[in-house]
């Protein structure tokens, strides 16, 4: 009786494992079958979800929503484009796509509205005006004047960025090393440190979290920028795949 139970807990635990086996099993029957190759560019795809997904679980933890993530994709990659075409810096574009992105989560985290009606109409919002501003800015900052911003080829770092989302380390995408690294670092994160043990008492009881002296607003506003800021990560990593954004369907999905 005790081991069914711990094979009861484990089962419940972990249930999305066998959600992923039997979506594997299926994708691998429809396909005649999978080679690694195959399935190495599954995880190629998966890298800009991914890196997405683990901000949103962060915020679902504690308890609120974030309908906005798609269109800050788009605004964020759009502008990383823009930044990149300007400086023809890679560094710089990395470090403007994380650092916008966590600015964009902090106008919805600092809000005091309920962040389902706040993000409702940032994702209105953040993706007009990354459809607006490719429409009327200097054209030779999107490349040729398109409605989808474009990576300019001409400049010096456009191969080795473009290679770096493209490019593998013995079969393995790069993109792919970089979710298996973002995955360690929030496994720990939220498993083994202070901070992620408020995130989830936060998320549990918010009053009673108040009570114990956790700070219940901040853990918010905190989470919404780590959102944000993986948001802007995950554009990088777009732009650097795909060396274009567009406005109107990136992150549509």
């Amino acid at each position: 009786m005790k081991e069914k139970s711990k094979r009861t807990k484990f089962l419940s635990e972990y249930s999305y494992i066998a959600v992923y086996v039997i979506i594997l099993i299926v994708y691998v029957i429809t396909n005649h079958g999978l080679t690694m190759s195959g399935f190495m560019n599954i995880f190629r795809h998966s890298a800009v979800i991914g890196i997405i997904g683990f901000g949103m679980g962060l915020i679902c933890l504690t308890g609120d929503i974030d309908l906005s993530v798609g269109s800050m994709l788009a605004l964020v990659s759009g502008f990383s484009v823009v930044i990149f075409n300007m400086t023809d810096n890679i560094l710089l574009t990395f470090l403007f796509a994380v650092g916008f992105g966590a600015v964009c989560g902090l106008m919805v985290g600092y809000g005091k509205i309920p962040a389902f009606i706040a993000t409702l109409a940032t994702m209105l919002i953040y993706r007009s005006f990354a459809q607006y501003y490719c429409q009327h800015i200097d054209k030779n900052l999107i490349g040729g004047g398109s409605s989808v911003y474009r990576m300019a080829n001409a400049n010096t770092l456009y191969q080795a960025m473009y290679n770096m989302g493209n490019g593998k380390v013995l079969t393995v995408p790069i993109v792919g090393i970089l979710l298996i690294a973002v995955t360690i670092i929030f496994v720990y994160l939220t498993t083994e440190t202070k901070y992620g043990k408020q995130i989830y008492a936060v998320g549990s009881n918010a009053k009673a979290a108040r009570m114990t002296g956790i700070v219940v607003d901040k853990v918010k506003v905190s989470v919404f920028v780590i959102a944000g800021a993986l948001v802007g990560l995950a554009s990088f990593v777009w732009i650097a795949m795909n060396a274009s954004a567009d406005p109107a369907t990136t992150g549509s999905s």
